[in-house]
């Protein structure tokens, strides 16, 4: 505090004060329902003015797990979702209608699968569980693994019957829930939010699933 007073600089600006008890910028930034580069902005003398401000913020940061090798785009999406669950109270949903909703609760489901695959470390895991009830909807990803399963039979079905796509327009009923389901995968998989083992699996077993339809510019193939 007295060097922030000495610098020139408020000691009981909210932010400071926030950042000092172990409060990021990202979760100051959900409960204020502002940009991050709102909080970063009115940080950034304070970094500047005083030596080891940053090092005392992450010894203040409750069971800050040891520092570990984690990819900087995993841990910025890891916070989106904090940011996500702080700002509206509870986790995106795959048909939700807020902004980046379906791509956060996209990346949810892949972490569920990851956990399950044993494929995240110890490290990782700590830092989701720091997420209320991010493992809720295993179950019911289970059931959407099974019935996509399903799904993907049935297309393999039809298009060596019939030796073309269902429409999801059709007057059949079966074929145009089929189609209905392969559009929705179409639309996912241009907009890279479709499941990697999903693709993958219509890749190998229906090859040409996707159509003539145009990927948007920018998107791209999931990993």
């Amino acid at each position: 505090m007295r060097l922030a007073a000495a610098a020139g600089l408020d000691p009981d600006r909210e932010e400071f004060r926030m950042y000092l008890a172990g409060v990021t910028p990202r979760q100051m930034a959900a409960v204020s329902k502002t940009h991050v580069n709102f909080a970063t902005r009115r940080l950034r003398a304070y970094w500047y003015a005083i030596p080891g401000l940053k090092q005392l913020h992450e010894s203040m940061v409750p069971d800050r797990p040891p520092k570990v090798h984690i990819k900087v785009d995993w841990l910025r999406r890891r916070d989106d979702v904090e940011a996500f669950h702080a700002s509206h109270g509870k986790l995106p949903v795959a048909r939700g209608t807020l902004p980046d909703e379906h791509r956060l609760r996209a990346w949810i489901n892949r972490q569920r699968k990851a956990e399950t695959d044993g494929k995240l470390t110890p490290e990782q895991i700590d830092l989701m569980n720091r997420i209320p009830g991010w493992r809720d909807g295993k179950a019911q990803d289970a059931v959407a693994r099974a019935r996509h399963n399903n799904r993907l039979e049935e297309l393999v079905r039809f298009h060596k019957q019939t030796g073309r796509w269902p429409q999801y327009k059709s007057d059949e009923p079966g074929e145009r829930a089929l189609g209905m389901w392969l559009h929705g995968r179409r639309s996912y998989a241009n907009q890279g939010n479709i499941d990697p083992d999903l693709f993958a699996a219509l890749n190998a077993r229906v090859p040409g699933w996707r159509g003539r339809q145009h990927k948007p510019a920018g998107a791209q193939e999931p990993a």
